[in-house]
């Protein structure tokens, strides 16, 4: 949405007229050309290259978790929930 606000209250600069056209055209272009590149970057490049790494780390190393079984987990669970903590099942 910010990405979006300096895009369009770049566009003046872009379509400038009058004197410095050219080098406010160029100024204007470069900056929401940058903007619109960098808005699709964060959308689309940036979450698949995340959801890329951790299909790898789960490949080559998958996250164990240590304190499943500990008695301060199953202490907590007992206490904020209405059953036995062996009512809980943990996937694997």
């Amino acid at each position: 949405m910010t990405s979006l606000a300096m895009i369009i209250g770049l566009l003046p600069l872009m379509f400038a007229s009058g004197v410095g056209r050219n080098g406010n055209q160029t100024l204007g272009a470069a900056a929401v050309g940058g903007m619109l590149i960098g808005t699709l970057c964060q959308v689309f490049v940036v979450p698949a290259l995340f959801a890329f790494f951790q299909y790898l780390q789960e490949r080559v190393k998958p996250l164990v978790f240590e304190d499943e079984a500990s008695r301060d987990v199953i202490k907590e669970l007992e206490q904020f929930s209405k059953g036995s903590a062996t009512d809980y099942k943990i996937e694997e």
